[in-house]
């Protein structure tokens, strides 16, 4: 179970098993391993995973049906508005802080 949720949640994330190995510290081949079930995850690792992901360690685990899913960025043109008037650096400074403030919020537990 904890294979294919690790798995799963990978691939929801368009992620590669080397790009999340590389992120977690670990072997691509032990990261394969912890997805085949061949072997077992370690506490740590297990806790990062969940961390990374944003679901609980019970998700992973098999024991929680539900995931937090976190919205993927969006990509915003900041050059110009609906208007065609341009944007001025300090209202793009704006933006910037208000997207970053949303994405910490949307990743605190």
């Amino acid at each position: 179970m904890v294979g294919e949720r690790i798995k799963e949640c990978r691939k929801r994330k368009g992620l590669n098993r080397e790009q999340l190995a590389e992120a977690l510290g670990i072997q691509s081949r032990t990261l394969g391993s912890y997805e085949q079930e061949t072997r077992s995850v370690p506490l740590d690792i297990l806790t990062s995973i969940a961390d990374f992901f944003n679901v609980s360690t019970d998700y992973l685990l098999g024991r929680d049906k539900n995931h937090i899913d976190v919205p993927e960025p969006t990509t915003m043109a900041a050059h110009e508005t609906k208007d065609m008037k341009p944007i001025s650096e300090d209202r793009v400074k704006e933006l910037i802080a208000e997207a970053f403030d949303t994405f910490v919020k949307n990743k605190a537990p």
